[in-house]
């Protein structure tokens, strides 16, 4: 179900993505795609907590940063949970170094190189980027060495 669920917002940012590109006759690099989402979802945020008083306007644009940030949100779970990256158009913040090979003892310099943060992490994740990177990277790594992480149902 998480798989459909992510294949599913994933498909609709793409939908999103090529409206824009129709709309606009131009073609938009994944990365500067990504900022723009990140961006909408933060200002949404921003003016829902301004709008603390009139609790009608907070609540849609609590559900249309909701909305906003679902496909987003999808990637970033995956990861969190798996140390997975399912990101085959490069939007998500942390880069993974495929052409790396594994050595035999996986030396920490690997993985040091394998996964590093993008310039431009969204703004509404900076402060916790690095934690970010780090948790899916130790699940990458335990699964890689044969270890099975299962996350609690409570947490997800």
């Amino acid at each position: 179900m998480l798989l459909f669920r992510n294949w599913w917002r994933f498909q609709r940012l793409m939908f999103k993505h090529k409206l824009y590109q129709l709309r606009e006759e131009r073609d938009m690099k994944p990365e500067t795609f990504a900022s723009l989402v990140s961006a909408i979802i933060y200002y949404l945020g921003e003016k829902a907590k301004a709008m603390a008083g009139d609790t009608a306007v907070r609540s849609l644009l609590e559900k249309m940063a909701e909305c906003a940030s679902n496909a987003y949100l999808g990637i970033l779970e995956r990861w969190v949970y798996e140390g997975v990256i399912d990101d085959p158009y490069g939007e998500f913040f942390i880069a993974e170094n495929k052409s790396l090979q594994k050595p035999q003892d996986y030396e920490a310099k690997y993985w040091r190189q394998r996964y590093s943060l993008k310039d431009g992490s969204p703004s509404f994740l900076a402060n916790i980027a690095g934690t970010i990177l780090i948790t899916g990277k130790y699940l990458n790594v335990m699964r890689e060495c044969g270890q099975h992480v299962q996350v609690p149902l409570c947490m997800i």
